[in-house]
């Protein structure tokens, strides 16, 4: 994002995903990519590289001349990454803080908001100076529109049950709701989007503070409440998924959208996880859903209580610091590409859905510890990422051969050194047909 984790409704059932920073042993190495960006004839990617899971680095990389260079300070824990609207710059969460960079300026800038919210979610843009997102007010999830000057206005929220996983499309805004208790209910929900009126007149800059004051004291005389909007709410069911866990809507029209479920009891035993993806569509002014495709993901990469390196004394250090978020299907004009894990290779590759035909068609062909997850389109190739491996050496301890990897001032496989002193590297990709 802090933002809920998938990896806290995994484990409680009564919370979204986020993204966090967690402390844990050292975990394996992750680089995969987030955005894509296109400036001319210029392209790059964006790639996230997970070193630990208290240890991230966003990094740019020049499909061209395989450069890789730090876009962020490396005190930074860059998560949940959106580019801003007009490509100058872009947005993240860094450790619970909303942050904005632009690539004109050396450092990213924080935005604090002038109410009180945590467990930020993945935001959305509206335009240049205004976004919206769900985040947790006096222990409830609700709904926010918010400026890069920090004022924050609450769309949408209920006392008995949490907003979450908010999509605009146009001037509507649909979204999740999950009551509260331990046996909550899932509904797909609907609400006119109220449009706020807004001043970018920032109190952080000293030639706009006295407009701000002005502004607040004029409120104040005309009886007007300062960022608050007090509308009655028309919110209305489209879906009730009932007890189904319903998770991370995607809405691609005023008629059109996507949604993730899972199985309401997951043991931290089983090797994986199902999820189904689930397509909602409006016909005839009637919302209906179906499931197109389930796909696995193995726990190891989600929650903190399974994997190699949990243990009675320490975390699962294979997790990965996004949870799911690198994991979900992204779309593609009428294709949609996922991941699967199989069990039987202990391998996770990329599949291709076609909401056409419903075709399904396998894209790369990992096996034997190999994972390929995190597909993102630039130009005419779908670019992915997975975890990283280094050399391995055996030595004799005792009867048995142990292999090691060598990490010590090495490079993961599939990075190197150029001529010039710039670290490479190569990222995996696949033509789009």
């Amino acid at each position: 994002m802090s933002i809920y984790r998938f990896l806290m409704a995994l484990c409680l059932l009564v919370v979204p995903f986020t993204l966090l920073r967690v402390n844990s042993a050292i975990a394996d190495e992750y680089l995969y990519p987030v955005a894509s960006l296109t400036k001319g004839n210029e392209s790059y990617l964006f790639l996230l590289y997970q070193k630990s899971s208290d240890v991230l680095e966003l990094l740019l990389f020049d499909p061209i001349t395989k450069i890789i260079s730090a876009s962020l300070p490396s005190q930074c824990m860059p998560t949940g990454m959106v580019m801003c609207p007009d490509k100058s710059g872009f947005s993240f969460i860094d450790n619970g803080r909303l942050k904005v960079k632009l690539f004109n300026k050396r450092s990213p800038k924080s935005i604090d908001f002038y109410e009180s919210l945590h467990d930020i979610e993945l935001i959305q843009w509206i335009n240049d100076f205004s976004f919206y997102f769900s985040a947790k007010q006096h222990k409830r999830l609700a709904i926010f529109q918010a400026n890069i000057c920090g004022d924050v206005y609450q769309l949408c929220g209920q006392e008995n049950a949490d907003c979450m996983y908010p999509q605009k499309v146009g001037e509507q805004l649909f979204y999740i709701e999950r009551t509260l208790g331990t046996s909550p209910n899932y509904r797909i929900m609907f609400t006119p989007y109220r449009a706020v009126e807004e001043n970018f007149a920032s109190f952080n800059t000293p030639d706009h503070f006295d407009i701000r004051v002005q502004t607040i004291l004029k409120q104040k005389e005309d009886g007007i409440q300062y960022k608050k909007v007090h509308v009655k709410e028309q919110n209305e069911c489209i879906l009730d998924c009932g007890k189904q866990p319903t998770i991370f809507l995607r809405m691609t029209a005023d008629n059109e959208g996507f949604f993730v479920q899972y199985a309401s009891t997951i043991c931290s035993d089983d090797n994986s996880i199902t999820l189904v993806y689930n397509q909602l569509k409006r016909s005839n002014d009637e919302w209906k859903s179906s499931p197109i495709f389930s796909f696995d993901i193995p726990l190891f990469l989600l929650m903190e209580d399974c994997g190699k390196g949990h243990s009675y004394r320490s975390e699962n250090a294979d997790r990965l610091c996004e949870s799911l978020l690198p994991l979900l299907p992204c779309h593609v004009a009428t294709d949609i590409y996922y991941v699967h894990y199989d069990s039987n290779k202990n391998a996770m590759n990329i599949f291709q859905y076609d909401t056409l035909t419903s075709m399904i068609t396998q894209k790369t062909d990992a096996c034997f510890d190999h994972y390929c997850f995190a597909p993102i389109v630039l130009n005419d190739k779908i670019y992915y990422g997975g975890a990283l491996s280094y050399a391995t050496t055996s030595e004799m301890v005792g009867d048995r051969f142990k292999v090691k990897e060598n990490k010590a001032d090495t490079l993961p496989e599939g990075m190197w050194v150029n001529n010039y002193g710039r670290v490479c590297c190569e990222v995996p990709f696949f033509n789009l047909t």
